[in-house]
């Protein structure tokens, strides 16, 4: 076999030389070569080789294994869903105290009302108090671990009743909605969206024995 030079410095090469070891310019023909065979290597089971449809999805998502089973989807932009005021009169008691003062007590209790609402979104449960000052308290509805619908025969008579959230919230573990309008329609509202919430962060409630 003839043995090859380089053509800028006349240093023997090898054959399957890629640069000069001489002078390090790089060689036309072994360049070729090393790349025809890169090509035409044979690969064992084990070796990685190109994919198109690899390709293009790392292309799409840089970072593949970030959205696993158990990585929260994205979230979806928040919507208002209930927005409600309890019930003015929501005692027999009440009642009577409005027919006893010949309605003067009306406006004191509708005061009272707009002093307090409530705010149910896709995601979280919202409390306003105050008239002048207004306190927002939330809670996120993935967190809801249980929630409770009572109904008093007075309020029963009106389709309300009193509802409690419990939460696996320090600050706000427990919320109590009482006079709620449409109660029945408003607890089947809130569980479902509670449901949601859960499913979409991949949230699972384990029960102490």
């Amino acid at each position: 076999m003839a043995a090859n030079f380089c053509e800028a410095c006349g240093h023997p090469l090898s054959p399957a030389a890629r640069f000069c070891g001489g002078c390090g310019a790089p060689v036309p023909g072994g360049a070729t070569a090393a790349a025809a065979g890169s090509h035409g290597e044979r690969r064992g089971p084990g070796s990685a080789h190109p994919d198109p449809d690899v390709d293009a999805a790392s292309a799409r998502d840089p970072f593949p294994t970030s959205r696993g089973p158990g990585h929260p989807g994205p979230a979806p932009a928040e919507e208002t869903v209930v927005e409600f005021r309890t019930l003015i009169v929501s005692s027999a008691l009440r009642l009577l105290l409005c027919v006893l003062t010949l309605g003067l007590a009306w406006p004191v209790l509708r005061i009272r009302q707009f002093g307090l609402g409530y705010l149910i979104t896709t995601q979280r449960l919202e409390i306003r108090s105050g008239l002048f000052t207004v306190r927002r308290r939330s809670i996120d509805l993935y967190r809801v671990q249980d929630i409770e619908v009572t109904e008093p025969f007075f309020l029963r008579l009106r389709g309300a009743g009193d509802v409690r959230v419990l939460a696996m919230d320090k600050a706000e573990p427990e919320i109590v909605i009482e006079a709620a309008p449409d109660v029945r329609s408003l607890h089947a509202t809130l569980r479902q969206l509670v449901q949601n919430e859960r499913r979409r962060m991949n949230v699972r409630l384990i029960e102490e024995s």
